[in-house]
């Protein structure tokens, strides 16, 4: 029992909101907003990590990535958006979406 104690003590589980709103906090930009849009399944945001500090947030909808945006709305360099179109292509829609439409 105390092991499983420990664990529960130890999970730290994040809303959507709270996700959002630390993320906007962190990216000084108003990604907060789209908290009904990601609950409605309207829209995906994904946060770009380098060495574990939040560095960009990648919107998706459907497909396409509609837009992905820095410190207060700042844009990418080229080398950062070849890395996340690379990924987005590789990993998000052979990996995860073609999976499913294939079936």
């Amino acid at each position: 029992m105390q092991m499983l104690d420990h664990i529960h003590n130890n999970l730290q589980e994040k809303s959507i909101k709270h996700l959002l709103d630390e993320w906007a906090r962190k990216l000084h930009n108003c990604i907060f907003s789209y908290t009904n849009a990601i609950k409605d399944r309207r829209t995906v945001i994904y946060g770009v990590f380098v060495r574990h500090t939040l560095k960009y947030a990648v919107e998706i909808k459907g497909n396409r990535i509609v837009q992905t945006l820095g410190v207060s709305n700042s844009g990418i360099g080229a080398e950062d958006r070849e890395v996340i179109d690379r990924w987005f292509l590789d990993v998000y829609l052979r990996g995860w979406i073609e999976p499913f439409l294939l079936k």
